[in-house]
């Protein structure tokens, strides 16, 4: 009777390592199960992060080429401004020489 008692508590100790392993796997999975959500947490911090950032880059790119375009724009118009005062006047007498001489 020795051996099937020893055969029985070997059994029995097999069961204890099993719910042993099977406690051990399910805390593993925990774990990974929470690592994989901190991971996708600092994903989304950081690509909230680098999309503030981009959106901060861009609107100033943006902000420069503006100014830069209004700078130009108040060139060419001081340019045609300047290039009015020079010949306005001639192009009034030409226009009106034009528009009575048909008459």
């Amino acid at each position: 009777m020795d051996i099937i008692a020893e055969i029985l508590e070997t059994d029995r100790l097999a069961e204890e390592k099993l719910a042993e392993a099977e406690k051990k796997r399910a805390a593993m999975l925990e774990n990974v199960r929470h690592e994989q959500e901190r991971f996708e947490s600092i994903a989304r911090e950081d690509n909230s992060e680098y999309a503030a950032a981009l959106a901060d880059e861009n609107e100033r790119r943006l902000d420069e080429e503006l100014r830069a375009l209004k700078e130009q724009q108040e060139k060419d118009f001081s340019a045609l401004e300047a290039v009015f005062e020079k010949n306005g006047d001639k192009w009034a007498e030409e226009i009106f020489s034009r528009m009575t001489s048909g008459l």
